[in-house]
């Protein structure tokens, strides 16, 4: 055995050589695909961990971790001054996150700590303006601290309790002692001091939550050494004073700062009620990655629902509040509908690239076809064979892949893993593919096996071929109709994994391979039909494209291969139009209109709205959570009640879905208010109508349709404002006031400022819209989405040249053989034409229905409304772009081969090829 291999590795050297091109274009392959398989999980990994970080920026100080110490935590008792009350809830805020479930513990950052009193009056009010103060002091490891500017750093006071004991001991207590009034020292900002009128040395009389009386003394005037630290971001008002909006007047609080000194003090002077000692846990964004944002939602919802195991010395429980689980169960939603598209054109990427990959290789092997049968005749064993061929396609396969990780790398420059199985999965199809062809063809050369010369023994024969052809045919069918039920009826996301199915993620190629198998099928009829059609027609091109289509059509991996790239070109593009469509109506769902205002809104500001310009509409309403339809028992639902007429306006110029449904609502029925309901409270209302209760009185709505508005997770009732309040007699305060027109935004800014409103929250549909778009993963996918277009157009020409360089040899001898008849070049180019176009137009065809069934049989399983964000069920969005990519691709280049291959047939001289024979 070993002579017959010896020189192997020197034949494989110099017939790889020999196929220099052929080879070249399969490295190309290897390391495009590599690449694509290499840096598409790295950037959406990436990607993902920005996503995370930003939904936790975004959310602010939703995202903090806050702990209520117990008020009586670190004092001995209620009524006793301890000096090291400073200490002890230092090493408690340390303790809370020492004993932190290990995911969270590690996402966080060191603790902050703020105690501070309840809002505390002057003694001797200002003549003019509502003051507020608080006692306040912060303290974090990583502080920066401050710098004492003017004067010096508070310091601990005498207790005056104690002193009022000893006196009243000293004196009997039959007499009398006055309780002078506990002195707190602290500092202020020079902003505070300003507007408070003091200075060093000034004190402050303090009045309200108080066990007694108590003064303030300004020792000291300060600066931070760094006020963007977070560790003020709980206390602005130590700063410098804020000013508050309320309803009669502006509310100022100021804030006077204490020392570890004078916490103690401050303290004493206040009663368990009058002060919060909270502990607040930043996350620490830099640190924070997806995969691990599940594990810390869990934590936090743990330490959420059971507060009592994070009891800290003493056996006390803390007040535990955050959104931050919210915040990451929002992110992990939309995460996994992205993970699911991508997952498809993933899997896509490497089907495409290895069917062209065994294309290239069949190809490589055809034209080697006379070398190794002449070595297989001359002895040579099919493992010999083989095994030089694999000494030919393990180093190509190696070299693209290094080529491949290498631009992964740069592409993708980062800490994140690199995951092997796709790249691994192209690299087995690149190593076996010429081996494996090139051990059939010669096995299949000298196998001694023939068929039959009886008759029916030769039917036999062929006919149980035929079965085991038809029974893999119809395999691969029911397990495309199989995958493809399955992502209806589970989604591609399993609730019982965190990851993708990957049968269900090829669900794509699977209906890609069933369309070739039909279409294969369906082949010989049409090409049958046309070449009768043609034989009626003078000429021969008609007669010989349909003779050469019908063996073309024998090729079902290049129509396999185009199928499935064209399907997933028109798909790619499919979903990223519908995600940007989708991300528009998800604003609109949530805003209702240009710009929405929420808060004490009334009649005043909406007629200011509507004097302004550039305002169309506006209409006023509310929201009334938890009612309960139909009394107890019945459904939850929210009840909206808003000015039917001017908000159908305000619909109708934001959303051009709307279908009219508002209009006629402002009415009364039969029964009572006309009413709204969402289509899964239908049901109800039908059989038991709808009623609703406000307070005592039941009001009774005449249900005349459905409604496409949310509000929230609950089902919705809408009704007119007006005719619900008439109906029920009770004036009702609007909290919500919607507003369109092209100049909304600046207009509802002029508007409340002009009336002077306070309390407003102020959402402008095209901030929203282009917050949602600046999202760090949904710009990954549609990125990914237009990326994987632009290859698999590519994937897809190349399997087309692949295919018309494969068929070229057979197709130049039957041209030869034309010219001798009088064949001129234009009908050569005719017949190359016509033999190739059926299969190009055949996966165009079934390209183009598959890669739209996908998305239009499968939207809601493909998880498309967890990335838009949509409350309503997303619909697909068809553009004709990617349609005009598909064909265009295809079609140039057949138009391309078709040329090339006329031009370098123009320098064959026919006298040598009819004498040689197969080029």
């Amino acid at each position: 055995m070993l002579p017959l291999v010896a020189g192997s590795p020197l034949l494989a050297w110099r017939r790889a050589v020999a196929d220099r091109g052929l080879v070249a274009v399969c490295l190309a392959l290897v390391a495009v695909t590599a690449f694509l398989a290499l840096a598409g999980p790295r950037y959406l990994v990436e990607s993902a961990d920005r996503g995370v970080r930003q939904a936790v920026t975004e959310a602010g100080s939703r995202s903090d971790v806050l702990a209520e110490l117990p008020p009586a935590m670190g004092t001995v008792r209620e009524t006793v001054r301890d000096p090291r009350l400073a200490d002890k809830l230092e090493s408690a805020a340390n303790d809370l996150r020492a004993v932190l479930p290990d995911e969270l513990r590690a996402a966080v950052q060191e603790p902050v700590l703020s105690f501070h009193s309840m809002d505390l009056k002057l003694a001797a009010p200002p003549e003019t303006g509502l003051w507020a103060l608080r006692l306040g002091w912060v303290w974090s490891e990583r502080s920066a601290g401050v710098r004492w500017v003017e004067g010096a750093e508070p310091g601990a006071s005498p207790d005056v309790r104690a002193e009022y004991a000893a006196e009243r001991e000293a004196a009997g207590y039959d007499t009398p002692v006055e309780l002078r009034p506990q002195r707190v020292e602290v500092g202020v900002t020079r902003a505070t001091a300003e507007v408070l009128g003091v200075s060093v040395g000034s004190e402050i009389g303090l009045a309200g939550a108080l066990r007694d009386e108590a003064v303030a003394v300004v020792t000291g005037i300060f600066e931070p050494v760094d006020a963007a630290e977070d560790t003020w971001a709980g206390a602005p008002e130590l700063l410098e004073p804020v000013v508050r909006q309320a309803k009669r007047g502006d509310h100022t609080i100021a804030g006077l700062f204490l020392s570890r000194e004078s916490v103690p003090d401050a303290r004493s002077a206040l009663p368990a009620s009058g002060h919060r000692t909270v502990v607040r846990l930043a996350v620490d964004v830099p640190a924070l990655t997806a995969a691990r944002a599940g594990a810390v939602a869990d934590d936090v919802a743990s330490i959420t629902a059971n507060p009592d195991q994070l009891a800290l010395s003493g056996g006390r429980t803390l007040a535990v509040s955050t959104e931050l689980d919210e915040v990451l169960g929002e992110f992990a939603t939309r995460l996994r509908g992205v993970t699911a598209q991508a997952s498809l054109l993933l899997v896509g990427i490497v089907t495409v690239a290895g069917l062209a990959l065994v294309l290239a290789a069949r190809l490589l092997v055809t034209r080697r076809r006379t070398l190794l049968e002449a070595e297989r005749a001359r002895g040579a064993s099919v493992a010999s064979v083989a095994l030089r061929l694999l000494l030919e396609s393990v180093p190509v396969t190696l070299l693209g892949l290094v080529l491949g990780l290498v631009a992964a790398l740069l592409a993708t420059p980062g800490p994140t893993a690199v995951v092997w199985a796709p790249a691994i999965a192209v690299a087995v199809v690149a190593v076996l593919a010429t081996p494996v062809l090139g051990a059939a063809l010669v096995a299949r050369a000298w196998t001694g096996r023939q068929l039959p010369a009886n008759r029916q023994d030769r039917e036999r024969v062929l006919g149980r071929r035929r079965a085991q052809r038809r029974t893999a045919e119809v395999t691969v069918v029911v397990l495309a109709a199989g995958a493809a039920s399955a992502v209806r009826g589970r989604g591609l996301l399993q609730t019982q994994t965190s990851g993708v199915d990957l049968l269900l993620a090829a669900t794509p190629a699977l209906l890609a391979a069933g369309a070739t198998i039909l279409v294969l099928r369906a082949f010989p009829v049409v090409l049958g039909a046309v070449g009768r059609l043609a034989a009626r027609r003078r000429g021969l091109v008609g007669v010989v494209a349909a003779a050469r289509a019908a063996q073309a059509a024998g090729l079902g991996v290049p129509l396999l291969s185009l199928t499935v790239a064209l399907a997933l070109v028109v798909f790619a593009g499919l979903t990223g139009a519908t995600v940007g469509v989708g991300q528009e109506r998800a604003s609109i769902e949530q805003v209702g209109a240009d710009v929405l205002v929420e808060g004490g809104v009334t009649r005043e500001l909406a007629d200011e709205v509507l004097r302004q310009d550039g305002v169309d509409s506006a209409a006023l309403g509310t929201a009334i959570g938890a009612r309960r339809l139909n009394g107890d028992g019945g459904e939850v639902v929210t009840l909206v009640l808003l000015e039917a007429a001017e908000y159908e306006r305000i619909r109708t110029a934001v959303d051009p879905r709307y279908g009219g449904e508002l209009d006629g609502l402002d009415g009364a029925g039969p029964d009572g208010p006309r009413a709204l309901v969402s289509p899964s409270l239908r049901a109800e209302t039908d059989v038991a109508g709808a009623r609703v209760y406000d307070g005592e009185q039941r009001v009774v709505l005449d249900v005349v349709g459905d409604t496409t508005m949310a509000f929230g997770t609950e089902p919705v009732v809408v009704a007119d404002l007006g005719t619900y309040t008439a109906a029920t007699e009770v004036p009702l305060e609007q909290d919500m006031l919607w507003v369109s027109g092209p100049g909304a935004p600046a207009a509802v800014e002029r508007a409340i400022a002009e009336v002077e409103a306070v309390d407003l929250d102020v959402t402008v549909r095209a901030d929203r819209l282009a917050a949602e778009r600046s999202s760090a993963l949904v710009r990954a996918l549609q990125q990914l989405l237009l990326l994987t277009s632009l290859v698999l157009a590519l994937f897809a020409a190349v399997t087309l040249v692949l295919t018309v360089v494969a068929t070229a040899p057979e197709r130049g001898r039957t041209l030869s053989a034309l010219r001798t008849l009088g064949l001129d070049p234009r009908g050569a180019r005719l017949v190359t034409l016509g033999e190739l176009s059926p299969l190009v137009v055949a996966a165009v065809l079934a390209g183009v229905l598959i890669g739209v069934a996908v998305p239009v049989v499968l939207t809601s399983a493909l998880g498309l409304r967890r990335v838009t964000g949509e409350l309503g069920t997303t619909e697909l969005v068809v553009t004709p772009l990617p349609f005009a990519l598909a064909v265009g691709v295809a079609v140039l280049a057949l138009l391309v081969s078709v040329v090339a291959e006329a031009a370098v047939r123009r320098r064959d001289r026919l006298g040598d090829v009819l004498r040689v024979g197969d080029r």
